[in-house]
């Protein structure tokens, strides 16, 4: 079990180097820090999680309700969608959009945090996952508009896009509070509109 405990460190911290070496910017240097010692700490949790599963039952409830199994997965989902948004490719063709990007992911990895702390979180923002892969899959919408030749339709649909970014992120902010909060009415307003948000055109 030590064994186990060293390699998931060592894979956390594989993983904190590995982030901060593509976000570090001399000009935001804190950002990129904060966003690689979040992802390591969350890497960390889930391995955690992964290496008990094997010998604690996943039908076992952490909250009424909610199975370790199924805790498990939420997080799992989530990070999937935050590593899919962290791209070398996303980097290069947002430019000077990217710190955008980075504050929305830094904001993200605060609502994991959050829901590793308190697992009843899962239960009030069931849809989290699911915004998380939607807002994944726009990131990479645009990153493949990139690639194409641009009409004026495409630099439309590109714009649109760099303008969602920074209301993506305060929506996510939002949610975070009302989650301290426990304030479930609140969380459903916001759903609302991150539904609206990450339509897409």
């Amino acid at each position: 079990m030590k064994l186990k405990r060293f390699l998931s460190i060592v894979a956390a911290l594989s993983v904190t180097a590995g982030l901060y070496r593509i976000f570090y910017k001399p000009e935001f240097s804190y950002i990129p820090l904060l966003i690689s010692i979040s992802g390591g700490w969350i890497v960390f949790l889930i391995l955690r999680l992964m290496i008990s599963k094997g010998k604690e039952n996943s039908n076992e409830e952490l909250v009424p309700g909610l199975t370790r199994g199924d805790f498990d997965d939420y997080l799992q989902r989530c990070i999937k969608s935050v590593e899919g948004m962290n791209t070398k490719a996303a980097k290069d063709v947002l430019g000077d959009s990217f710190p955008q990007l980075e504050e929305l992911m830094k904001t993200m990895i605060l609502l994991l945090n959050n829901c590793t702390e308190d697992p009843g979180d899962v239960l009030r923002f069931p849809l989290l996952p699911d915004y998380y892969e939607r807002t994944e899959k726009m990131i990479s919408e645009y990153v493949r508009l990139c690639g194409y030749v641009h009409s004026v339709k495409t630099e439309e649909r590109l714009e649109v896009v760099k303008r969602k970014i920074p209301d993506l992120n305060q929506e996510f902010k939002e949610k975070l509070v009302q989650m301290h909060q426990d304030n479930i009415m609140e969380l459903e307003i916001k759903s609302s509109t991150l539904n609206t948000l990450l339509k897409m055109e």
